[in-house]
């Protein structure tokens, strides 16, 4: 149960974070920054690489629990991640056509809405998806067919080493390395059992984890790979959080519920709070309250996304397919 709990409030605070450096990063456009935000504007996005680790964890401890054909497993992951991007994707376009003028920079084209529906933006050349944060999500659901691919051809007890050797090869053909972020929650949950022995240094674990990210604030090592210079410092804190007292707090625990939402209705509510309630002395305080407003009513409306989208549009997929 801790681990499931903590899992969850770790998710809550990645999206958090990713909403954090984007607010910053909005904040910069304007034309400065503030005392809150502006630590997270090349910082934040460590919230990427921990939803990853968590992902490639959650994913190998699930299908050791529960093995299924890989027909069902990629079916239960479309139901999980597509129809709220789909949903979101779908809505802004349509706003962009009905209020061109809000969105005098962006040009819907159809090659690049189709491939942003079917997650290949990257791979069709056309960089990130309509909705930005769906880059990651292309690289979710590379993940998926590789996990799916393994079992297809029954190779479920190689699960860790196998999906991790893909991994390696996809980026040794150039894939971002980003994606080697998932072979080490996978790994993690291979030896789950030998980790347990590491329980008495925890927070130890955990002190470093945050303090090697803490360093990348400061002094920064963009001469590093992404999943050496942030991943490595999340396994860190991921690898110690697993192994603390479960969390109890209501509040984050929910935030960990619903963070698949804040991760991408915040690709409306940042833009609109900034455009809608601009300030022409460009104050830190101003900039500083604009932006907790941001984040208060990303967090309002992805509970109505959750409760009304996610969760209703899961119920009725999964009674389609039946795989209830």
């Amino acid at each position: 149960m801790s681990k499931i709990a903590n899992i969850q409030v770790m998710r809550g605070f990645a999206a958090l974070a990713v909403t954090f450096f984007h607010i910053a990063g909005t904040q910069r456009k304007e034309g400065f920054d503030t005392w809150i935000f502006f630590p997270f504007r090349n910082w934040g996005s460590w919230g990427v690489d921990l939803f990853f680790i968590i992902s490639g964890y959650v994913m190998a401890v699930s299908l050791v629990k529960n093995s299924q054909s890989s027909t069902r497993f990629l079916l239960k992951r479309f139901i999980r991640i597509y129809p709220l991007y789909f949903f979101l994707t779908v809505l802004f376009c349509l706003i962009s056509i009905i209020t061109p003028k809000l969105f005098s920079s962006f040009s819907l084209e159809f090659d690049w809405f189709m491939a942003s529906l079917t997650m290949t933006s990257g791979v069709l050349g056309f960089g990130e998806p309509i909705l930005g944060q769906g880059w990651t999500l292309e690289f979710e659901a590379l993940f998926y067919i590789l996990i799916a691919v393994v079992i297809y051809f029954k190779q479920s007890k190689r699960l860790e080493l196998l999906t991790s050797l893909f991994l390696l090869g996809l980026c040794l053909f150039g894939v971002n390395t980003i994606i080697l972020e998932f072979s080490f929650g996978m790994l993690l949950a291979k030896f789950r059992r030998d980790v347990q022995k590491l329980h008495r240094y925890r927070l130890i674990i955990i002190w470093f984890g945050i303090m090697t990210l803490l360093m990348q604030l400061i002094h920064g090592v963009d001469t590093l790979p992404r999943f050496v210079s942030f991943g490595i410092p999340c396994l860190l804190v991921f690898l110690g959080c697993i192994l603390i007292t479960p969390a109890r707090s209501k509040v984050l625990l929910y935030l960990g519920e619903i963070s698949y939402s804040i991760y991408l209705i915040q690709f409306f509510i940042i833009p609109a709070c900034f455009k809608f309630f601009k300030e022409s002395t460009q104050s830190e305080f101003v900039g500083d309250i604009r932006g907790v407003s941001a984040v208060l009513l990303i967090i309002g409306t992805s509970h109505l996304t959750h409760k009304f989208i996610e969760v209703r549009c899961a119920c009725f997929l999964k009674r389609v397919f039946k795989l209830n």
